[in-house]
């Protein structure tokens, strides 16, 4: 049997989060500052990436996790010239400007990964030619 799901996502869980920063080549490392063109607040969880922008997470009072990050990096040419390695990596096309879909994919689909694991599924995860995920579990 199949099933379709949407998934409405909010960034809780940071070992999904770590999992879907790999899966790009990227390292979520805890603490420090994400650089912005104009200063560098201090982060719970970072992501670097080349040249003078990166990427972070604040942990909110709820236990949800806010991205930080310069809006520069939701353009694919930041002011610069310069490439967006952000929005390369994780911009869907089909997606609304200044969101970083596959980002968001990526993290909903460990979560679900993770989640049917532990409730004893097996799980295969598969990366679509078009960049959607396709998630399939089975009992057993």
């Amino acid at each position: 049997m199949s099933h379709l799901t949407t998934v409405q996502t909010q960034f809780r869980d940071v070992d999904a989060l770590r999992s879907a920063v790999e899966s790009f080549g990227l390292k979520l490392t805890e603490g420090g500052n994400v650089r912005f063109f104009s200063g560098k607040p201090s982060v719970d969880y970072l992501i670097t990436f080349p040249g003078s922008y990166d990427v972070g997470f604040k942990v909110n009072a709820d236990g949800s996790l806010s991205m930080v990050c310069d809006s520069e990096l939701y353009k694919p040419v930041i002011y610069n010239g310069k490439e967006s390695e952000p929005y390369k990596l994780w911009h869907d096309a089909t997606g609304a400007a200044g969101n970083f879909d596959k980002l968001t994919d990526a993290y909903s689909a460990a979560v679900i990964t993770d989640t049917y694991q532990r409730q004893g599924f097996s799980v295969y995860r598969e990366t679509r030619e078009d960049g959607s995920i396709h998630v399939t579990a089975q009992r057993g």
